[in-house]
């Protein structure tokens, strides 16, 4: 369980964000909202910012900027019937005499708007000219605009919405054997009964005659498939007549994963017929063309080139290979995971193994969207060529699933991409994206479109080809490991171990190389309390010549870290050998290492969720997501042609969510082909609804999986391939689903149940449709946390017949505000005999369980009485509790401590504010960055205490949890006088000086009255010995830490409440403020960066005078069950007052009210009373 509500924005960078020690400025993993206010909507910050996305500095300056203007009417793919051709799949027939008369229409419209655009902006002689066009997935243009400009266009009623050009980043062997595959290309799915006995003795005596590397497709170490062809009897399942569509950097035409033929000496079938192709690959008419594309690879476009000028403006440096070339490698990568031929491949000096897409016979169309430097394996995608790349392939009519293995899609009915994507799924398109990889934090992932299969990663059953290794003692054995990474050995390596015992970890980085370890293997013990990281241990180690580095592991758990490219061999040591090694090293004794010359495959556990794999809760209220898990861990697949790429016919291992995601595709290509009237709806819940559930987490295997990180489970394609019931969802539903719209996606027909808010109870709705032969019976029950009912708990459905199934849950017996898990599985009981087999489905099921929630309705003209003296008046509140039963609040009286200022984070955007000590020597100070935010008195207040609310963080981006004394040096609160909208003074740089704060207090936390929580650092003025108290006026708070390491950071919450002026940021040191683009030594408003981010969020307690003697609150308590509402007496008596001279000020106090609602604990409500 989790006390995590689902309603976590993603995780963004900005421009502004990278600094030396992390990011200054940034988006965070969400927990409970407790924002009360609401977002600026000036036009200033309208458009200065898209949908809380900063704006390129470019649009923000008023330059020329792509802007895509979108029309009212539905593009092609969302027409309807009518109005264009569809075929038998329902997708749209691009160049159908229907088709092609509305996208006419449409194109006159984008004609007549940009004619009237042209005289209501008055541009003189600068034509508005498109840069894009789009029919298909989207209905609009692409053009040039300044912000001006774009005020203009966007109040044009015939336009719907306006977009900025933004940019997106994109985010394999024993893949297809996990998941399943194999058994699909035999020409079925999973077999639900028991295998023979002697298919298992035939692959462990492989396993024993080839020393492991046997039966890739049994164990997953490489080797041969053990049948190449189809069994007999049954067709072929691989792909043949689909056509998987690769949106990414383009593709290496030269690799033998994307031949015409394949390693068995299949020849691909081009479904356009021999020798027509799609794109730039099809026939100009010249007598000398010679075509790149053949019968697998049947099409290509660079979606680049139309707004090549501003991408040069933001990526100066950007390159882009012409036509579909791939610069970068991962397009390639994906590619050949999705839909590559069977290959032969050399390991360098390892084993030769084959390779396979998991899809290997279907064909490809690359869409190359996506621009990166040269043989990196990443990619910077803009969103208008990703999205002209989804409208060309609705267009080409012939592409049945679209991988998209790149970031964005947190805003599904907002963002042009995911409405592409929906436009394509009407069209009959599967779209697979990737989740990301901002994990392992909460919130990060992306891709929230329900219309999407968003793909988390895992590892598989073979991690990486190593350099085995024996650790000896007197030449003898204690033990073996392999390499993790690192380069490859053409010979054996025998080296000594050595262990320094004052410098177990290696953190601090030498100043310079040195030879002190030359010739040596190092062994350095893994830093389990987050000091630094592994890279920099190993880093370090190799800087001071070390000839090789072993990782000793003592904690439990396979520990099979991804620790990079290193120029020296890396190995990692059980806790067991770890322990033999240090006894043996103890007692004086000589310890060596021998590498082996000859790389082997280095089994892993397999279906651990990795760290890096991006997670939930989705962005959209009512979605779980990510949806599925895929192997995304050292892929191995096809490369960039380039230097650095692994062997001659370019092949390399990487990971990410991007190698996850083909194996989905490919595997939506199989199920495509196997079931052709399956809809891309139904296709996605039959992957989902057959999921491998148990999972686990890196790095040790140990911790499960659950749902914000796994989705449904691990892909198992044979197990969906035999899925007895599938789901659909209708494009009008999605798009009804849209909060915007007050539309709630928890209702939509997916696969999976999901609330992000239950009272009492919660009920969903699904509908399931038969894909058997025959009538069969099922039964559905509940299990995990959660408690419910179901209707029809058993039911028979015929063939093709939908089934009804309302589920119920009850909570009032729940814990309240946190998050739990739970599982609906459905099992078949009955059916016919001689039908196909079929196993049990389920869907996951989260749901957070509300806490009490409190709110007070005041009268409008709020808690104010002139009276008569000697009378007395009533006014009312209205008390309600919105959550579940429970909620207890009373009325305090007399002069407690109080929030007088409490402005609550949202857990959504962070700012730094620390102070960073030098890397060569802690004590110093090298710069700092500070947030501050101001808060103003009426009378002379007496502050009790202070709090930020915040995290630490080390290794620059992990959440520290423990205290904070481990990890912080001091921490500083500090009082600045206003001075025209800013702090008067700021911490300075060393060896400059600054005015001193009006008051100050620095101490260590857990000491001097400081304390923290997860969220918050506390200080209490009064048990600090120290006294604080301010006259009227307005003053600026900062609060900072003093980490004891550059990588650590205190970062404070920002919010949306607009409390005075917005909170500001400063970068003391040149060096800082130069990484960051920012001015130096000067406070500027954390909103020119965040729009709509006016504070900081924090917390000042002081004496409030709760009550009078001429106050009565009844009743003064009460505990209030689910959606009760009650009213609660306000008596304001002038009964014992005199009457008050003219112009005198009327009495006033505060009504304090405490409630156990987490978010508002205290409500302060004043009161004010005219005696005449």
């Amino acid at each position: 369980m989790s006390p995590v509500k689902s309603n976590a924005p993603r995780l963004l960078s900005l421009a502004i964000a990278t600094a030396i020690s992390g990011f200054s400025l940034s988006a965070v993993a969400a927990t409970p909202s407790q924002g009360t206010g609401t977002a600026d909507t000036s036009a200033s910050a309208a458009f200065s910012e898209w949908h809380g996305e900063p704006l390129p500095e470019q649009a923000r300056r008023g330059d020329d900027w792509p802007w895509l203007i979108s029309l009212k009417d539905e593009p092609t793919s969302a027409a309807s019937p009518a109005e264009v051709d569809r075929d038998a799949k329902g997708r749209v027939l691009a160049k159908g005499d229907r088709t092609r008369a509305y996208a006419g229409r449409l194109r006159q419209q984008h004609a007549q708007m940009l004619v009237r655009a042209q005289g209501r902006l008055r541009r003189g002689g600068r034509p508005v000219k498109p840069l894009m066009e789009f029919v298909h997935a989207a209905n609009g243009v692409v053009v040039g605009l300044t912000l001006d400009e774009v005020k203009a266009i966007k109040a044009m009623p015939e336009v719907a919405s306006v977009e900025p050009l933004r940019f997106e980043e994109v985010t394999s062997d024993d893949g297809p054997a996990l998941i399943g595959a194999p058994d699909v290309w035999q020409g079925g799915g999973r077999p639900h009964w028991p295998l023979p006995p002697w298919l298992g003795h035939f692959e462990n005596l492989m396993d024993q005659l080839t020393g492991g590397q046997s039966g890739q497709w049994g164990n997953g170490w490489g080797g041969d498939h053990p049948y190449p062809w189809p069994m007999p009897g049954k067709p072929s399942n691989r792909g043949e007549g689909v056509v998987v569509g690769i949106i990414d950097t383009g593709l290496n035409y030269d690799s033998p994963s994307f031949a015409s033929t394949d390693m068995y000496s299949y020849r691909r079938k081009n479904p356009l017929g021999r020798g027509n192709y799609l794109g730039m690959c099809a026939d100009p008419g010249d007598s000398g063309w010679t075509p790149r594309c053949n019968d697998k690879v049947i099409g290509a476009y660079d979606l680049i080139a139309p707004i090549w000028d501003a991408i040069l403006e933001v990526y100066p440096n950007a390159k882009d290979f012409p036509g579909g070339d791939d610069e970068g490698g991962h397009g390639s990568h994906t590619a050949s995971t999705a839909a590559g031929n069977a290959v032969r491949y050399q390991v360098p000096n390892g084993p030769n193994i084959e390779l396979s897409g998991v899809a290997p016979r279907s064909n490809i169309v690359i869409y190359n969207a996506c621009f990166s430097p040269f043989g990196t394996g990443g990619g910077t995608c803009p969103t208008f060529s990703t999205t002209a790349a989804v409208e060309q392939a609705i267009e080409d009519g012939v592409v049945d699933v679209l991988n998209y293995s790149i970031s964005g899609g947190t805003r599904p009915w907002e963002e042009s991409i995911s409405k592409a994507f929906l436009n394509a799924t009407e069209a009959g398109i599967v779209v697979v994206a990737a989740a990301g990889n901002d994990g392992p934090g909460l919130g990060t992932t992306n891709h929230a479109e329900p219309w999407v299969t968003t793909v988390a990663a895992s590892t598989h059953r073979r991690s990486h080809w190593g350099h085995p290794a024996t650790l000896l003692v007197d030449g003898k054995s204690i033990g073996r490991t392999a390499t993790l990474s690192g380069v490859a050995l053409d010979a054996p390596l025998d080296v000594p171990l050595v262990y320094d015992a004052a410098n177990p970890l290696h953190c601090t980085r030498p100043s310079a190389a040195t030879e002190k370890y030359a010739g040596q293997a190092v062994v350095i013990k893994r830093d389990m309390d987050g000091t630094c990281t592994l890279r920099s241990q190993i880093s370090n180690t190799l800087r001071d010549g070390a000839t090789a580095v072993l990782v000793a592991n003592q904690a439990e758990g396979e520990f099979m870290p991804l620790v990079g490219a290193t120029n020296a061999p890396v190995a990692a040591l059980a806790p067991a050998l770890s322990t033999q090694v240090f006894e043996q090293l103890a007692a004086g004794r000589q310890v060596r290492i021998d590498f082996e010359a000859k790389r082997k495959a280095v089994p892993w556990k397999p279906d651990q969720v990795a760290d890096f794999s991006s997670r939930g809760p989705s962005p959209v209220l009512g979605t779980l997501k990510p949806d599925i898990a895929a192997p995304g861990v050292a892929i191995m697949a096809a490369y960039a042609n380039t230097p650095d790429a692994f062997g001659d016919k370019a092949y390399g291992l990487l990971s990410g969510t991007s190698m996850a995601a083909p194996h989905v595709a490919g595997a939506a290509a199989l199920l495509r082909q196997m079931h052709p009237d399956w809809t891309p709806s139904e296709i996605k819940s039959a992957m989902m609804l057959t999921a491998e559930q148990n999972m686990t987490l890196m790095p040790d295997g140990l911790q499960p999986a659950g749902q914000y990180h796994r989705g449904s489970g691990r892909l198992q394609v044979d197990a969906a391939a035999n899925a007895g019931l599938v789901m659909d969802e209708s494009v009008e539903n999605y798009l009804n689903a849209d909060p915007a719209l007050e539309g709630n996606a928890q209702h939509l027909n997916v696969p999976s149940l999901a609330a992000d808010s239950c009272v009492g109870t919660c009920t969903f709705t699904r509908y399931f449709r038969s894909t058997a032969r025959h009538a069969v019976t099922w039964r559905a029950s509940l299990s995990g946390e959660l408690r419910g009912s179901i209707q029809p708990a058993v039911f028979t459905v015929k063939p093709g017949s939908v089934q009804e199934v309302s589920f119920t849950l009850d909570v009032e017996e729940a814990a309240r505000g946190q998050r739990d898990e739970g599982r609906l599985t459905l099992t078949p009981i009955q059916g016919r005999r001689g039908e196909r087999p079929m196993g049990p489905l389920s869907l996951p099921l989260s749901t957070f369980v509300d806490p009490p929630k409190i709110a007070v309705d005041v009268p409008a003209t709020g808690l104010n009485a002139s009276v008569a003296s000697g009378k007395t008046t009533t006014l009312q509140l209205e008390v309600s509790n919105l959550g579940n039963a429970g909620l207890d609040w009373n009325i305090v009286e007399g002069l407690p401590e109080m929030p007088l200022i409490d402005q609550g984070p949202d857990y959504t955007y962070v700012a730094n504010s620390s102070t960073f000590p030098d890397a060569a020597d802690i004590t110093k100070d090298r710069y700092g960055i500070y947030v501050a935010d101001d808060m103003h008195f009426d009378k002379t207040t007496r502050i009790r205490s202070l709090t930020s609310h915040g995290y630490l963080t080390y290794n620059f981006s992990q959440q520290w949890t423990g205290p904070l004394s481990e990890r912080v040096q001091s921490v500083t609160f500090a009082i600045y006088a206003d001075d025209g909208g800013k702090p008067s003074s700021y911490p300075p740089p060393p060896g400059e000086t600054a005015d001193e704060p009006l008051w100050s207090h620095t101490g260590v936390p857990g000491q001097s009255g400081i304390s923290n929580g997860p969220f918050d650092l506390t200080l209490d003025i009064d048990a600090a010995g120290d006294a604080l108290e301010l006259p009227p006026g307005r003053y600026w708070l900062s609060v900072y830490a003093r980490p004891l390491f550059t990588s650590g950071s205190w970062r404070q919450f920002l919010n949306e409440q607009q409390n005075g002026h917005p909170s500001k940021i400063l970068f003391n040191h040149d060096f800082i403020a130069g990484v960051n683009g920012m001015p130096v030594q000067e406070w500027v408003s954390i909103e020119d960066s965040l729009p709509g981010k006016h504070s900081a969020a924090m917390s000042v307690g002081a004496d409030v005078q709760c009550g009078a003697s001429w106050l009565t609150v009844s009743p003064g308590s009460r505990t209030m069950a689910a959606g009760e509402r009650m009213t609660v007496a306000v008596q304001l008596s002038a009964a014992d007052l005199p009457p008050q001279a003219p112009g005198d000020a009327p009495l006033e106090t505060t009504i304090c009210m405490k409630s156990n609602d987490s978010t508002r604990e205290v409500i302060l409500l004043p009161v004010k009373l005219q005696v005449r």
